[in-house]
Order: structure tokens, then C-alpha cells, then sequence
């Protein structure tokens, strides 16, 4: 087939010997949006991509020395639609032409990292010039099979187009069998880096072979002269966990690509500072209050309580306190009766405080409050008149007033440590609800509630007056705060009870025996409605505090936690490094989902440990802090990806909460070394 020059859209201009200019004319590249010209004159060759009306001139050196010692030019237009290029080169996509123009960096040679095989073009002309040609160059059309090896054309893309983002680590395991993973960073020619000269030593048992990795933007995986084709990854539906996989062989590979966070970089834990306080060293629990945590403990015998906070990346901890509404001075006194007891005020001391609805008289020659009373009336300017609740005592000087003082000026009233009455006994739990605030602690003798006091800017340490609260008998486990009620869980039921601890209800077990290790939590459903389930073993039963209705449910597993839905995460036999989370309707299990939770380090036989302290819902976004030797992490339920850090052997996840602006998820983590190290998850 010949052509005119004239009317051609392509042509080679060259300079033959001072001669007239050679010219090879070729057209009709049917609906191709570009071109790409690769050029050879014996062992030299070169690649140019051009759009349509763009010309060719072919520099390499003079036509005429091509032709004296015996060469030709042979030259190959390749025509693509830019559908096929964006296929092979995804990050291409949405993209216009002058743009993919810019960004392809064609090449004639071998490919290999960073250098990717051309994918068969939309249609391939090919012409051969010769001393001896006429002034109308023949050209063919060609089918690529027949012409792929002697154009061996590849373009070059650089990591970020090609195999976005670089410089993340990825974590590919086998789907069918996460306990072993092997670890890579992904680098700028697309090649998984090993951190050491050795190999990981399950290459060849996740992907069945080993040698250089390379991740082709087309979706294969190319290990050493073996690949791997793309398969559907498990992101969605019933399986979570996977950024995307690969069918390698027999077996489909699963890889975990650490995602950007919302700041647009890799989603990496933050470690602080440890605490190293001994108070938090002591045993105890945990309790998240937004914003920021509470630990409650026995301390030196007696009762107390700590807030753990962050803010502007730094984390504190705060002994809780009450206010004093007077402390005694000289003529001060205090009159005790059966009937209650009258307090002298130090002369013009908070003169117009007017306290809360109760006050608490506190010795100070125990540094422990004596009891609580409440305010019965004011007898003047001077005088309060507590009703009965303390025990009478003879006069002291020895003594606060603890309350909210009221209306001051400046500043803080003063303070004193929260404690309890001396007979409380031993610290056993602790709990808070938000609305109304209220924090409920439970020791071997007693139980209390406290509520916060809000009124001065920038305090969340102060609380009021402890409360006694009427302890069932026959408690099977510690009783937990609810937004609406206190809930004591009985041998056979859940006992719904108001803040001072009197019956409101009782919600049958329905045959349930509640005695021994069962865990009493409390969470909601979609649709924001409380639920408090009790959990063991394989084991859960729901409770709906205002339909006083029983659910009992058993799941293929040992549950872990419990999360908003309610939603029951559980581990299934034989299978440590994966966790499956069964949502639960009217007491029948429905839609049930597994994510894959592989080592995060090579060759690592912890199991990832979580349970109920790890649970928090971040904007909604179900999240669950977990500890798996030195590391401690945090799997997001939504998309079932994870990260984690080393924070030191041993760990513990005893608590996650919020920062007090509310913008970020933190967890305190306890390591063998008996400090709590406080890290920061970044949001996804």
C-alpha cells in the first residue's frame, strides 16, 4: 500500500547527504488519540510518544551514514487509545491528553523495575526507509504479536503514577492462613523492598516461590521470573482486611497496604512520652469520660481516683479533687445531733455560697471524707444545717465542708483529694455515663456516685459530693452505669435500679445462671437505643432496658467485645490471626464478617489481643485498640485495615478515649515495665 506524502499526518524529515530530504509517509491510525514513533537504525533505536498532528524527525545521526555502511531505518507508529494506556497505567486515568503526554516516558530495551512492557496497541504501522526508496515510503499494518519483540517498547513511569503511594509498607499474607505475613516497603521503581539483605522467611510459603517482587501497574505481581494475577480483594461484604490481592498459584494472597491517613500521610501510630506515675501502677480499672479517662484504685488502702487527658499532643494526669466550701478556723465549731448536724461557718468565709443539694463533712485529721449529708437549711448567714446522714461525733475543729461553693469571684475555691469514707473498703469498679454525667464506683463495701462539676472553665477534675448508693445483695458482678439507670446483674437477672440504687425493674435471664466470669457491658444499636449485654465464653445475652427484653445468642467462637449495633466480635477455633464481628438482630445472628489481623512482624507468634477496653466509635467509625507482644494498634472496622507500633514488651491496651477537642483517638497501653504509655492514633 502506498500513500502520498502530501497528504500524510505523519512524517520523518532527515538530511541524506546535503540530498534531497528522505521522507517516510504513513497515516490512518483509525481512532487512536496518540502516537508513539520507535525508530531503529542497526543497533541504535529510540522512542518518542506524540500526539496526532505533531511531526517526526529522526536526529539520531544522518540518513546518509545510516545508509553508507549498509543500514536502513525501519520505523513503527503505534497508535493508542488513551483507554488502553489508562488500563495499563490506572493512575493515568481522568486524565487529559497533553497531561498523559507529559507523564509517559517511552523506551526501547529490556523491562524491569520501574520500566513496564508496553500493553498491545490499538494499531501498528510499520515502514522501511533504504537508500534506495522512492519518494512514496510503503507502509504496513502489523499485528503487535508479530512485531512486540523487535519495537521491545516499555515505558518508564516513576513510583508515584505508577504504583501509588510510595515509600508505604505493605503486609501480604495467605487468605486462607494469616498467622504468617511478610513485610515489605513498596519504592519507587514499584519493586517490595525487604528490610534486610535476607528474604522473608515465608516467601515461598505465601506466594509459592521467591526473587525480586515487583508490583506492575496493571495489577500483576512479577516474582522473579513467576506472577501473580489480581484478584478480587476482600474489601468489602463478608471479608475485610484487604487493600487488594493476588492469585498466586493455588492460593490467593491477601495484602494489607498501609493507608494515608486524613492528612494525606502513611497511618503510622504515635507514641508519647510514658507515664510513669506510680498511682497508675497500681490495680485497677479503666474507664473512658469523654473527653479523657479515669482509673480508679486502692491506694495505700484507700480509695482514689486519677484522670488520664490529652491535649495539644501531650498527655497529663490529674488526681481528682473536690471543692471546699469552708474549711474551720479558730471559733469555728460543728454540733452534732441524731438528727443531724449544725456547722459554724469561719466568720465571712463564702458567705453567699449556698452549696449543692447535699454537702460533705470531711475530717481532716484523716484526709478522708466522714460522710455526706444533705443540705437541710440554711439558718443564717453563718450557719448550715445538715439533715441526717452523718454519724453524730463529738465537737471538732478538725473538719471541711466539701461542696460546690457557689458563686466566686476568681480563680478555684480550694481543694482536696477525692476519697472515700475509711470503711469503703477496696476498690472493685468503675464506670461513667455522659448524659447526665455521672461517675459510679463500686468497692468491696460500698458503692458511690459522683457528679461533676462544670461550672469553672477548663476543670474536669472536680467532682462533688460521693453518694452512697444501695447495693443489691447477691451481685453477680460489679454494677455498671447507664445514662437512664445503674444495673446490677443478679444470678438470674439484670436488676434495673434509679442513681441511688432502689429497684425499678427486673428483666428475667430466662434460665441464665450469671455466676462465675461473666462481664457486664453496656452499648447501643443503630439507631442509638441502650443495650447491656453480658458476655462469656462463646455466649451473649442482650438486655433492652425499656422493652425489658431477653436475647440469648451463641456464636462459633470466644467473644472478645461488644460494639454499637450491637455487634459481637468473637475468634473462631483455629483461627488466631483473624477476628469475626456477627451483628445481632431480635436474638438471631445475621450478616457476619471476618478481617484478617496478620503479624506485624515476621516470623511473630503473639496473638493480637482485644477486648472490651480497645472498643471506641470515632465518628461513628467503629475502632478497636489491640496489643500483640511489643506492639500495640488499632483496627479500623470499616474498612478492616490496622496499624500498630512498638511501645514495649508486655503490652496492654487498658483504655482508649478521645483528646479533650475531641479530634483525635488516643489509648493507654501498659507494658511489662509497669509504666502506661500513651499513643495516638491518627484518623484514617
Amino acid at each position: 500500500m502506498r500513500r502520498s506524502a502530501a497528504a500524510c499526518l505523519f512524517t520523518v524529515l532527515a538530511a541524506a547527504c546535503g540530498g534531497p530530504a528522505d521522507r517516510v509517509a504513513v497515516e490512518d491510525l483509525g481512532d487512536a488519540d496518540l502516537r508513539v514513533v520507535v525508530a531503529r537504525t542497526g543497533a541504535r533505536a529510540e522512542a518518542r510518544a506524540l500526539n496526532l498532528q505533531a511531526p517526526y524527525r529522526y536526529e539520531l545521526e544522518p540518513l546518509g551514514d545510516v545508509f553508507e555502511r549498509g543500514d536502513n531505518l525501519r520505523i513503527w507508529v503505534l497508535g493508542f487509545k488513551l483507554d488502553t494506556l489508562t488500563t495499563a497505567f490506572p493512575a493515568l486515568a481522568n486524565r487529559g491528553l497533553d497531561d498523559v503526554l507529559s507523564r509517559l516516558s517511552p523506551g526501547v530495551g529490556t523491562a524491569g523495575p520501574g520500566r513496564y512492557a508496553s500493553p498491545a496497541p490499538d494499531r501498528v504501522l510499520f515502514a522501511t526507509v533504504s537508500a534506495d526508496s522512492p519518494d512514496d515510503v510503503p507502509y504496513e499494518i502489523k499485528p503487535w504479536d508479530q512485531v512486540a519483540a523487535d519495537v521491545a517498547l516499555y515505558f518508564e513511569l516513576p513510583g508515584e503514577q505508577a504504583c501509588p503511594p510510595v515509600g508505604v509498607v505493605v503486609r501480604a499474607f495467605r487468605r486462607d492462613d494469616p498467622s504468617r505475613a511478610c513485610i515489605y516497603t513498596r519504592n519507587q521503581t514499584c519493586e517490595w523492598f525487604h528490610s534486610t539483605e535476607d528474604r522473608c522467611p515465608d516467601e515461598t510459603r505465601i506466594f509459592g516461590g521467591t526473587g525480586t517482587i515487583v508490583q506492575h501497574p496493571d495489577g500483576r505481581l512479577l516474582i522473579g521470573s513467576a506472577e501473580c494475577s489480581r484478584a478480587s480483594a476482600e474489601s468489602g461484604g463478608g471479608r475485610r482486611g484487604e487493600t487488594y490481592a493476588y492469585r498466586c498459584g493455588d492460593h490467593i494472597i491477601g495484602v494489607q497496604e498501609q493507608p494515608l491517613d486524613a492528612l494525606g500521610v502513611p497511618w503510622i501510630p504515635v507514641r508519647s512520652p510514658g507515664v510513669t506515675e506510680a498511682a497508675l501502677q497500681q490495680p485497677g480499672k479503666w474507664a473512658p469520660m469523654a473527653p479523657g479517662a479515669l482509673f480508679g484504685s486502692s491506694d495505700a488502702g484507700q480509695v482514689s481516683l486519677r484522670r488520664l487527658s490529652a491535649q495539644g499532643g501531650q498527655v497529663e494526669v490529674e488526681t481528682l479533687q473536690h471543692t471546699v466550701v469552708d474549711h474551720p478556723t479558730e471559733g469555728s465549731r460543728a454540733a452534732a445531733s441524731a438528727d443531724g448536724l449544725t456547722v459554724t461557718l469561719s466568720s465571712g468565709t463564702f458567705k453567699d455560697a449556698v452549696g449543692t443539694a447535699e454537702q460533705c463533712f470531711r475530717l481532716v485529721s484523716s484526709s478522708v471524707p466522714f460522710g455526706w449529708a444533705p443540705l437541710e437549711q440554711r439558718e443564717d448567714a453563718a450557719r448550715l444545717r445538715l439533715g441526717p446522714g452523718l454519724s453524730p461525733f463529738g465537737g471538732t475543729l478538725a473538719w471541711d465542708i466539701i461542696g460546690d461553693p457557689g458563686h466566686i469571684q476568681a480563680g478555684l475555691p480550694d481543694l482536696v483529694n477525692v476519697r472515700l469514707p475509711a470503711n469503703a473498703g477496696l476498690f472493685t469498679s468503675l464506670s461513667v455515663r455522659a448524659d447526665p454525667a455521672q461517675v459510679f464506683l463500686q468497692t468491696t463495701n460500698g458503692a458511690f456516685n459522683f457528679e461533676p462539676l462544670t461550672r469553672f472553665p477548663g476543670e474536669r477534675a472536680l467532682l462533688g459530693c460521693p453518694r452512697a448508693v444501695v447495693v443489691p445483695p447477691g451481685l453477680a458482678q460489679p454494677m455498671l452505669a447507664g445514662p437512664n439507670h445503674l444495673y446490677a446483674l443478679l444470678q438470674d437477672r439484670l436488676q434495673l435500679l434509679d442513681p441511688d440504687g432502689n429497684t425499678l425493674a427486673d428483666i428475667p435471664g430466662e434460665g441464665a445462671n450469671f455466676s462465675g466470669a461473666w462481664e457486664l457491658l453496656r452499648t447501643t444499636t443503630r439507631r442509638d437505643e441502650e443495650r447491656v449485654v453480658v458476655i462469656r465464653d462463646a455466649e451473649a445475652h442482650i438486655f433492652d432496658p425499656e422493652a425489658r427484653r431477653h436475647d440469648r445468642v451463641v456464636v462459633p467462637g470466644q467473644i472478645l467485645a461488644v460494639i454499637p449495633g450491637p455487634d459481637l466480635l468473637y475468634r473462631a477455633p483455629n483461627e488466631p490471626f483473624a477476628v469475626y464481628r456477627a451483628q445481632v438482630e431480635a436474638g438471631q445472628l445475621t450478616d457476619t464478617i471476618r478481617y484478617a489481623l496478620p503479624p506485624f512482624e515476621e516470623g511473630a507468634a503473639e496473638l493480637p489481643t482485644l477486648d472490651q477496653a480497645g472498643v471506641i466509635s470515632r465518628r461513628g467509625r467503629p475502632l478497636v485498640a489491640f496489643s500483640a507482644g511489643s506492639l500495640a494498634g488499632i483496627l479500623d472496622l470499616e474498612t478492616g485495615l490496622a496499624t500498630a507500633v512498638p511501645v514495649g514488651f508486655g503490652a496492654e491496651v487498658v483504655v482508649v478515649f478521645e483528646d479533650d477537642t475531641g479530634n483525635e483517638t488516643w489509648a493507654g497501653v501498659k507494658t511489662s515495665m509497669g509504666d502506661l504509655q500513651p499513643v495516638r492514633f491518627p484518623d484514617l
